[in-house]
């Protein structure tokens, strides 16, 4: 399993990246198997990983800033990325699926006016 960490920042930021229990107020967890989910998770979500330099992160194994910043979906727009990410991915379709995705998405609707995103593939 692959953990990748959901940031909003204001600016690529090293040390709040790195304070670990400031950074938690500001991130949500997604739990993928692969880089390729992943892939699939930004891209119906109209986003990407973009390629650059990305400061080191204590417990991360890698980072990345987002192409763009992803939108919270209504439910009827949800239901149907659910729908495809399940026929995607071929991934379960059970209650903790489900459930980190929606948690994800509501994420995205509480999130202050951030101007960056930044994915953490966290350590485990």
């Amino acid at each position: 399993m692959n953990h990748y960490s959901f940031v909003f920042m204001d600016s690529l930021n090293e040390a709040f990246l790195n304070d670990f229990e400031v950074r938690f107020e500001n991130q949500e967890t997604l739990v993928l198997d692969n880089y390729h989910e992943l892939f699939i998770f930004l891209n119906l979500y109209s986003s990407s990983l973009l390629d650059g330099v990305f400061p080191e992160v204590e417990d991360a194994v890698s980072g990345w800033c987002l192409s763009k910043i992803p939108l919270s979906k209504n439910q009827e727009e949800f239901e149907s990325f659910y729908q495809n990410w399940l026929n995607k991915t071929g991934r379960d379709n059970n209650m903790d699926e489900y459930g980190q995705l929606l948690c994800l998405n509501s994420f995205f609707g509480k999130v202050p006016k951030a101007s960056l995103v930044v994915v953490l593939h966290e350590a485990t």
